[in-house]
């Protein structure tokens, strides 16, 4: 690969493992909620899925690429509705932490702006209409 194209390479395997990663870390939220909330065990999602409960644990645990179609069904077992949301790589400053005004997306498709609230902590947001 020559070296100009390397650096557009590298990126693109960045953000594929941060989706990876931010997909697992939903997964295992919404996983940990239910079992709280719900007694929801590991079991329960297999035996809704018609699977063993070792396959459950691998999906939620490896680092394998996962299906959208696994994504679905760990969504339903769990009673969740998957929400995606793309955002345009320029936008990417404009997220918690930054000094920029960002568009959030909510659950009902409603677009919600927000930015920044003058504080001490740069994690804090003011959500307008």
């Amino acid at each position: 690969m020559s070296s100009e194209l390397r650096p557009k390479a590298d990126a693109r395997r960045r953000q594929y493992t941060r989706l990876i990663a931010e997909l697992r870390s939903a997964l295992l939220t919404a996983l940990a909620e239910e079992q709280t909330e719900n007694r929801l065990t590991r079991k329960k999602i297999a035996d809704v899925l018609g699977k063993d409960k070792a396959s459950i644990t691998r999906i939620l645990t490896t680092q394998s690429n996962i299906t959208m179609q696994t994504l679905s069904d760990l969504a339903y077992a769990m009673n969740r509705k998957p929400h995606i949301t793309l955002v345009r790589a320029d936008a990417a400053a404009a997220w918690p932490g930054s000094n920029s005004a960002a568009v959030f997306s909510t659950n009902d498709g409603l677009a919600v702006r927000a930015e920044p609230k003058p504080s001490t902590s740069k994690d804090v947001w003011t959500f307008l209409a």
